[in-house]
């Protein structure tokens, strides 16, 4: 699955509903919302969630010896820092975005949820910035030390990739569910329909949903990383 396909499924969704039925459309603002999670998802699928590079096949395999050992956290170093820097520039990017719905948000609601979405992405900025630092392997280590550094490395990933359903995910839904909400009701001062709204909180649930199902087989391999490597010599 390309990482473009959920923007462009949302897009495609939104385009069909205006041609065929106008009235039921959400004004534009309601859909940012859905682009961010959208747009969330995608990010995910961009920085490669396959414990770096490294095929499925060769999760559980061992490393022969040092020089593959080292090939192999580098690789991995250079996509976690890959996906760090995505994530920093998504978020800065996000922010600066989102300072213009906010400044005119036409209800409380919109404006709350602006002000969320925005605290959100400086959130993760400053999470990725602050406590996701890179701990790279030093130089010269033997095949021993290394393959502890390793494992201690692919462990900590473990634990932010298990529960990036709590700060990652979860503290997205109140600004969602703000800016769907405050949406739909600048839709019903227009005599538009109510459930629209309604619709668009389901469909960004289970984008939600989804992303979480991507960081579960995320998880699972890099636990099978690392118990493969719990008992490991140099041939």
């Amino acid at each position: 699955m390309n990482a473009f396909h959920p923007l462009a499924a949302l897009a495609t969704a939104a385009a069909l509903l205006a041609l065929a039925a106008p009235q039921l459309m959400l004004p534009l603002r309601g859909y940012a919302g859905g682009v961010a999670a959208f747009g969330m998802l995608s990010l995910l699928r961009l920085q490669n969630p396959r414990l770096g590079a490294i095929p499925n096949q060769a999760v559980v395999r061992k490393p022969a010896n040092l020089d593959a050992l080292v090939a192999e956290v580098r690789l991995n170093e250079r996509m976690g820092n890959r996906a760090r820097r995505i994530e920093i520039a998504a978020g800065i990017g996000l922010a600066l975005v989102f300072i213009q719905p906010l400044r005119n948000a036409p209800n409380i609601f919109l404006g709350i949820g602006w002000a969320l979405a925005t605290a959100y992405v400086l959130y993760v900025v400053a999470i990725m910035l602050l406590w996701k630092r890179p701990h790279p392997m030093p130089d010269g280590l033997g095949f021993g030390p290394a393959i502890e550094h390793y494992r201690r490395e692919l462990v900590r990933q473990h634990k932010w990739v298990r529960t990036m359903w709590l700060w990652y995910f979860l503290p997205l839904v109140p600004g969602l569910t703000f800016v769907v909400a405050g949406s739909a009701v600048e839709a019903a001062g227009r005599g538009r329909p109510f459930w629209p709204g309604a619709v668009m909180m389901v469909v960004l649930m289970a984008v939600l949903m989804a992303a979480h199902r991507t960081t579960g087989g995320m998880a699972r391999k890099l636990q099978s990383r690392i118990e493969a490597l719990a008992s490991v010599e140099e041939r």
